[in-house]
């Protein structure tokens, strides 16, 4: 869209460069003497060129406006989705979170139990998991709540 706002601006410069030169070379040519009727048609020349200026400057600021209105539109869809994506990752963590709490929560009991070193050491190794897993989805919803920022 920048290219296009680019060319405008070209387009505005060649426009009034064209628009100058036309004027000034009537001037220049005024010095010798026209009759009336050639100053009349020169006039007339002068205004409908300007209008037609005038006319293809509205259109070429038409044009921009419309890829400056495109822009926005595209930047609000694009926020209103990753906004959706921030919820449905919030409700994903939501889900996933409860199960883990719980096998955290059973395994805390099971280490208050007359187990043998070895079964301590595997309920640790669990509990590390689930700490790992939660992390991780912590660590994924931060992601995106700072992406929708």
């Amino acid at each position: 869209m920048q290219k296009n706002r680019e060319v405008s601006t070209q387009n505005r410069r060649d426009i009034h460069f064209k628009t100058s030169t036309f004027y000034g070379n009537l001037r220049i040519n005024r010095s010798r003497a026209f009759s009336e009727e050639e100053i009349e048609v020169l006039d007339s020349l002068m205004k409908m060129y300007s209008g037609a200026v005038s006319a293809h400057l509205r259109a070429v600021d038409n044009i921009a406006l419309k890829n400056k209105q495109q822009d926005s539109d595209q930047l609000l869809i694009d926020q209103r989705k990753l906004a959706e994506m921030g919820e449905m990752v919030g409700a994903i963590t939501h889900q996933i979170k409860q199960p883990l709490n719980n096998i955290y929560l059973n395994v805390q009991l099971l280490q208050e139990n007359d187990y043998t070193q070895e079964e301590h050491d595997n309920l640790a190794q669990i509990n590390e998991q689930v700490e790992f897993m939660s992390e991780t989805i912590d660590d994924f919803r931060l992601f995106f709540q700072n992406e929708r920022e």
